[in-house]
């Protein structure tokens, strides 16, 4: 059951998913030791340049073993909080795809029901496109159509119609995905915002 607008409600779903999962990093990892690390690795960095400059080729391949040595150090340390980011993950997603995920309707006989948070629609399909009961003939593929207070597209696949639900349009086109996203593109923009924020926020350093 969506409580806002689906935009917000993802949004929401994504900053409390990625809050949990940093509680769990903070919890979990002994961040001023990974601190440590990182500072380490960062004064690496710059030694590997300075020498590579110089071209003190030995001193390079020493600092650079140094470098994943340590890396692996906080890469061993982070198993154990990845692991729980991984069940919380997939827990949590199928819950937020049940409400706003992709509709597939199968049709018996070029008919079929589309049901949409309890709003049944009969759906026949025709030539070049199908048919929804309320909204007349469609024409598929076709993107951005007014369904039950949603935008959706529409494509046809063999037997089955499916219909994706817009949650939200960008000011810009994103290669691959284009300027309109369904649940799972917009909970990934927002949960890399959140990501960024929080970890900021709970000084968590992995």
């Amino acid at each position: 059951m969506a409580y806002f607008s689906p935009i917000i409600d993802v949004f929401i779903f994504s900053f409390f998913v990625i809050m949990v999962i940093n509680i769990f990093y903070k919890l979990l990892l002994d961040q001023h030791q990974v601190k440590q690390s990182r500072e380490r690795m960062k004064e690496m960095n710059e030694k590997i340049k300075e020498e590579q400059k110089k071209g003190n080729t030995e001193k390079v391949n020493k600092l650079l073993g140094e470098l994943m040595s340590e890396n692996g150090k906080i890469m061993r340390m982070s198993l154990k909080p990845m692991v729980v980011s991984f069940i919380i993950v997939i827990l949590a997603l199928p819950w937020i795809a049940g409400i706003y995920g992709d509709r597939e309707v199968k049709l018996n006989d070029g008919k079929g029901e589309l049901n949409i948070d309890g709003s049944v629609y009969q759906v026949q399909k025709t030539e070049g496109g199908v048919e929804i009961s309320g909204y007349g003939n469609i024409e598929t593929p076709k993107n951005g159509v007014a369904l039950n207070g949603y935008k959706w597209n529409i494509a046809m696949n063999g037997n089955e119609v499916k219909f994706s639900r817009i949650i939200a349009y960008l000011p810009f086109a994103l290669p691959f995905v284009g300027s309109d996203l369904g649940w799972l593109g917009w909970y990934f923009l927002s949960a890399l915002l959140f990501m960024v924020v929080t970890r900021k926020l709970l000084k968590v350093y992995v």
